[in-house]
C-alpha cells in the first residue's frame, strides 16, 4: 500500500473550500502535525459547521472532479430534494481525482451543531487529534497546549479531558466500550504513541470489570494494568481490530478476556 504526505493530501482539498465554514480535522491532520504518512486508503475529515454548508461542501468538490461514492449517491440526492434527515451525524463519502477518500460530515451533539474548530476538536476521543484547520478564518489551530498544560504535545497524550475522567470511572458505553479498542488498534497501526491512551482505556475497562476494583492495593492495580498494556500490544492491532468490529456487545470482560486470557484476576472467555 502507498505512503502518502499527509499535508499533500490535506492540499488537495483545502483551495476548493476556502472560506466555507467548516474545518479539516481528523487522523490525516494528526498524521501531519505528528510527521507520520498515511496510507492510500486513509480517509480526510471535512467537517461542516451548519447542513447548507455541507451540500455547499459537497457541490464545490463535485465541480472540482471529486466523484460521489456510489453508495452515497442516492443519499445525495435525497438531501437535495428532502434536505437532512435529522440524524446527529451525517455523512457523505467522494474520491479525489488522485482517488483520495474525502468524508464530509454535518454533525450535533444533542441537538447543538458543532459550529467551530473548537467544537469539533473537543469531540474527538483522543488528545492526539487537537489540531486542525478552520476552512472559514484559513487558520491552522492547534488546542493542544490548552487542553493538555501539563504534558509535552510532542510527546504521547491521553484521552481528551471530556472524556478521560467518565473513561477511568468506568462510565462506558456499549458502543464506546467496543468502538474504543478498534480506533487504539488503528492509531497503533499508523505509528502513534499511544501510551497514555491505553493507560485510560484499560484503567476504564478494569473498573466495570473487576467490582471491587478501587479497593485493591494500588500496587496491585498497577500490576494487573500493566500485564493487560503488553497484551494489548502482544495481540496485535489487526487482531484487535476484527475481534472489535465482531462482537454483539459490549462486555468489559470480554475485553479484559480476550487482550489478557492468562491475567490472575480470574475473567473468563
Amino acid at each position: 500500500m502507498m505512503l502518502l504526505d499527509p499535508d499533500q493530501v490535506v492540499e488537495e482539498i483545502r483551495p476548493h473550500l476556502t472560506t466555507l465554514p467548516a474545518c479539516i480535522a481528523g487522523s490525516v491532520v494528526a498524521s501531519g502535525t505528528y510527521g507520520l504518512p498515511v496510507t492510500s486508503d486513509a480517509d480526510i475529515d471535512v467537517f461542516c459547521y451548519t447542513e447548507q454548508a455541507l451540500i455547499s461542501c459537497i457541490q464545490k468538490l463535485v465541480d472540482h472532479h471529486f466523484q460521489i461514492d456510489e453508495r452515497n449517491e442516492r443519499v445525495w440526492q435525497r438531501w437535495l430534494r428532502y434536505g437532512l434527515s435529522g440524524w446527529h451525524t451525517n455523512s457523505l463519502k467522494l474520491r479525489s481525482p488522485s482517488d483520495s477518500e474525502v468524508n464530509l460530515v454535518y454533525k450535533t451533539v444533542g441537538r447543538v451543531p458543532m459550529n467551530s474548530l473548537a467544537s469539533v476538536l473537543e469531540s474527538f476521543d483522543f488528545g492526539l487529534l487537537g489540531r486542525g484547520y478552520d476552512l472559514y478564518t484559513q487558520e491552522w489551530r492547534d488546542m493542544r497546549t490548552f487542553l493538555f498544560p501539563d504534558y509535552d504535545i510532542e510527546g504521547p497524550l491521553p484521552l481528551m479531558p471530556s472524556k478521560r475522567d467518565g473513561w477511568r470511572s468506568g462510565f462506558i458505553s456499549q458502543y464506546n466500550g467496543l468502538r474504543e479498542a478498534g480506533r487504539y488498534a488503528k492509531y497503533h497501526s499508523r505509528g502513534f504513541d499511544l501510551t497514555l491512551v491505553k493507560d485510560d482505556l484499560v484503567t476504564g475497562y478494569y473498573e466495570i470489570a473487576v467490582p471491587d476494583w478501587k479497593t485493591l492495593p494500588r500496587a496491585m492495580r498497577d500490576q494487573w494494568i500493566a500485564s493487560a498494556q503488553e497484551a494489548i500490544e502482544a495481540v496485535g492491532p489487526q487482531r484487535l481490530t476484527r475481534w472489535a468490529e465482531y462482537q454483539e456487545g459490549f462486555n468489559s470482560s470480554k475485553v479484559i478476556a480476550f487482550i489478557a486470557p492468562d491475567a490472575p484476576w480470574g475473567v473468563t472467555r
